[in-house]
């Protein structure tokens, strides 16, 4: 089912690169969800005997784009588990077992499992409805590890240990769900969050994608004690309020408190720049006073059913008026929710509150790319600051288009924290500031990569880049600026062999490299940001294929080219 498909793939995500183990493929489905994302993964499987099944599962994960990440093993488990992991030397971190479902195979692939799974480990079933199943789910528990229910529609389970944790998943609340009697001892994952997002359901606007991230970020919080306490900024009628104070009673290992400011009296009076995708407030129905939502007749209403109404302390008024009498009181902010849909409002948020961000903290804004005024907000603010915010996007991942070579566009919503944004540092900033960054100096160079492109072919691009700059006299003159979208992690490996390379000549040349450029590699941002960043580059360096950030391919090809003559 499409639930359980986002288990294997979200859990993949988390040990991207590591190995991978799944016993039982039938055709290949749950295989590739598993090899998106980004596991090298070993299937074992007696179907794949078959010469027709082999061709159907090897055609599916290449359609899918993943045949690279994938061994194909025909044979039974546990035996052909044991052969892999001893003439492969392998040890696998996440495995999945789905193979034959009757006694006594599913005991035994846990079994197997066990004997070869790393330290730090998770080990997924499915088909649990069946007690057979859940025998290997109870050995892995009788072992000492950790276990836990995913309430699904064919029910599946999760067994870990060490330095690893489950991904979060909801139960739909539709669905009136009642575990068979031999899983009744087992713990369901967020069977009770399920509850409450159903209750809060009438009293917010927000999506489901929203108020999920919202309720993962508050959780992250209180499980890494960062200092401070929630603040809500724009309440309606207090569904998401009431989200957080569940969080914080159910989750917090320290005292906490949650402000919340509004007007409860109805949206203020809109300015010039206040739209909704491209309409005006007013004829977008969001005029002043819409959406009033008395505090009595809402989020009182819906924080005492959970229980929650002593956590929150309610501030009615503009937050020009509000949020600077009450900065002291509130103190130390973990989790800033910014939900103020136009521009002056989410300025007043940003100028009053950031500072008292803990840096490790989080900062959701609703209504980003939704209300023109809102994304205006954060990124005149970035500008103030000096900084590029890291703005990961809710509900979608960042990505590309298919068919273009250009960053796809940004969801309605978005989260930062202070802690990852890029500093801005130039000559003046080297002795005090050593952070991540992105570096400027006397000349200024673009490049835009398409690094999936040959790697050989983008080496020798990139080389006849760096070689003339490092021969040449002052090379600590030149800053290199990469975009490193999509895949950050292979545009460092790519630019260190090029680097490499070059060093190498020069010092069997027996030249010494003393100095060199300043190169950064830039991930995650966005066109508002761009348009920031190319005014500060003299130049572009073209390659043979490149990839621009969305809608900015003119604005870069105007650049300059650097000739290397000069």
């Amino acid at each position: 089912t499409r639930d359980e498909a986002h288990i294997l793939y979200n859990t993949a995500l988390e040990f991207k690169g590591k190995n991978a183990l799944e016993i039982g493929c039938w055709l290949g489905w749950s295989t590739a969800h598993l090899a998106a994302g980004g596991v090298a993964l070993d299937v074992v499987d007696p179907a794949l005997a078959d010469p027709q099944v082999y061709a159907s599962v090897d055609q599916s994960l290449r359609s899918a784009g993943v045949r690279s990440n994938v061994s194909l093993y025909p044979g039974y488990s546990p035996a052909k588990v044991e052969e892999i992991a001893k003439t492969e030397n392998r040890r696998w971190s996440l495995i999945f077992i789905d193979g034959d479902h009757t006694s006594p195979a599913p005991l035994q692939d846990a079994q197997v499992a066990e004997r070869y799974a790393a330290e730090d480990a998770l080990i997924l079933f499915h088909d649990l409805a069946s007690p057979d199943v859940a025998e290997g789910l109870n050995y892995l528990r009788d072992k000492g590890w950790n276990t836990m229910i995913y309430q699904t529609m064919q029910i599946m389970g999760v067994a870990w240990r060490g330095n690893v944790k489950p991904v979060e998943h909801i139960p739909d609340p539709a669905v009136n769900w009642t575990l068979p009697e031999h899983l009744k001892d087992y713990p369901v994952c967020n069977l009770e969050l399920s509850k409450v997002l159903e209750k809060v359901k009438p009293f917010t606007l927000m999506s489901f994608e929203r108020l999920w991230n919202l309720y993962l970020l508050a959780k992250r919080v209180c499980e890494e004690d960062i200092p401070g306490n929630f603040v809500e900024c724009g309440v309606c009628r207090g569904g998401s309020s009431a989200l957080l104070a569940w969080v914080i009673k159910n989750y917090s290992r320290r005292p906490r408190k949650l402000y919340v400011f509004d007007t409860f009296s109805g949206m203020p009076e809109p300015t010039v720049d206040t739209d909704y995708r491209g309409v005006a407030a007013n004829e977008a129905g969001f005029g002043a006073s819409t959406l009033a939502a008395p505090v009595s007749e809402n989020l009182e209403v819906i924080a005492r059913e959970l229980g929650v109404w002593d956590l929150i302390v309610p501030v009615p008024g503009l937050f020009a008026d509000t949020l600077p009498v009450y900065r002291e009181q509130v103190s130390e902010i973990a989790l800033l929710h910014a939900d103020a849909d136009w521009y002056q409002s989410t300025m007043d948020i940003f100028r009053h509150l950031y500072h008292q961000v803990n840096p490790r903290g989080f900062i959701q804004v609703d209504d980003y790319q939704d209300w023109q005024g809102c994304a205006k907000a954060v990124h005149d603010f970035e500008q103030e600051l000096g900084v590029f915010f890291r703005l990961h996007s809710v509900a979608e991942p960042y990505g590309w288009k298919p068919d273009s070579l250009e960053v796809q566009g940004w969801p309605s919503a978005v989260w930062l924290s202070p802690s990852e944004n890029w500093l801005v540092i130039t000559d003046g900033l080297i002795q005090t500031f050593k952070p991540e960054g992105i570096r400027l100096s006397k000349i200024n160079v673009g490049l835009f990569p398409y690094w999936e492109m040959e790697t050989e072919q983008l080496i020798q691009e990139l080389e006849g880049l760096l070689e003339p700059i490092l021969r040449s006299p002052q090379p600590e003159d030149y800053a290199l600026i990469f975009l490193g979208d999509p895949d950050p992690q292979l545009a460092n490996q790519t630019l260190e062999i090029a680097a490499g390379n070059i060093a190498l000549r020069l010092m069997e040349e027996g030249l010494e490299l003393s100095r060199e450029p300043f190169c950064s590699v830039v991930a995650g941002l966005n066109p508002y940001q761009w348009e920031r960043l190319i005014p500060q580059l003299n130049y572009r360096y073209p390659l043979k294929r490149e990839r621009f950030p969305k809608g900015l391919r003119p604005a870069i090809q105007k650049l300059p080219v650097l000739l290397l003559a000069s």
